[in-house]
């Protein structure tokens, strides 16, 4: 599960359904460590204080926290304190991955994470997602991906969707003090294909999520250009590469020239829409 928190979801899956290894992964210690000692079958004693509140009894409340179904053992459950970014799993490690709360809030685009699950997930595997799409107000709108958009993007990257529903429910409510509010939530469970063939439509997938390869073209190679990043952009294709490596490749060259290499990925998709054939582009034009 990525993006776990203080796990207690990751509990009750792993209760329910009895996998043979459960991976919690967050890059909170806090969290990991309270989860870690109930889990383990001990005990935390947490206290719960409220601004808002109507009545004295509502201003805190001492809770004793345990495993309400027993402890789980180091052999089956399993925590790991990094980035949900970059997991320092192997290629292909999962058979299943839980996002809970996370695509809206953790990545910067979830064009990008795509690529992190697909490369996590065996072929076959399951993405299981569950959250609202509550963007961070430094996300621009257009990474500010809807429902459907967010179905386009799995389909894009090789993800087959399956069962999926909406629901507005009872969020953050409080024992103490009996507040909350409705929040909407999407869950999702799409499993993990091969990237389909674009179909003409454009702009083609390996321009929009940029762990896709992007093809090669006839004369790609003797590409000129009076920008050198344009012309090293264009040279560098392969067949192979993606814009997220051609992004690590050219990062050093971006640097050195003083430029700000947080804006390359975007430079570089900017620079294939022009002059890539399958965008229209006129591929060997010196322009």
């Amino acid at each position: 599960m990525l993006g776990a928190g203080a796990c207690r979801l990751a509990y009750d899956i792993h209760r329910s359904f009895a996998p043979i290894e459960t991976v919690v992964l967050d890059i909170d210690p806090l969290l990991l460590v309270g989860a870690h000692e109930v889990i383990r079958g001990g005990a935390m004693r947490l206290t719960e204080s409220n601004l808002s509140v109507h009545e004295m009894s509502g201003v805190s409340r001492t809770w004793n926290l345990r495993a309400p179904f027993g402890p789980i053992g180091e052999t089956e459950f399993h925590f790991v304190l990094a980035d949900g970014l970059e997991p320092p799993f192997v290629a292909e490690t999962f058979d299943t991955v839980v996002t809970p709360w996370f695509i809206d809030i953790v990545p910067p685009d979830l064009r990008g994470f795509l690529g992190t699950l697909r490369s996590v997930l065996k072929l076959g595997g399951r993405w299981i997602n569950i959250g609202p799409l509550l963007y961070p107000r430094e996300i621009p709108l257009h990474r500010r991906y809807t429902r459907e958009e967010i179905f386009e993007l799995a389909r894009r990257a090789g993800f087959e969707l399956g069962k999926w529903k909406t629901e507005s429910k009872i969020h953050f409510a409080s024992p103490s003090n009996d507040r909350g509010h409705y929040e909407w939530m999407l869950a999702l469970h799409a499993v993990k294909g091969n990237p389909p063939p674009d179909d003409g439509d454009a702009p083609p997938s390996w321009l929009i999520l940029p762990f896709l390869p992007v093809p090669a073209f006839d004369g790609s190679t003797q590409f000129s250009h009076d920008n050198p990043l344009i012309t090293a952009i264009i040279r560098g294709l392969d067949g192979r590469r993606s814009i997220d490596e051609l992004t690590v490749s050219l990062t050093p060259q971006v640097a050195q020239a003083g430029l700000d290499a947080r804006e390359l990925p975007e430079a570089i998709r900017h620079c294939l829409a022009a002059f890539h054939p399958t965008c229209g582009g006129d591929g060997l034009a010196n322009t």
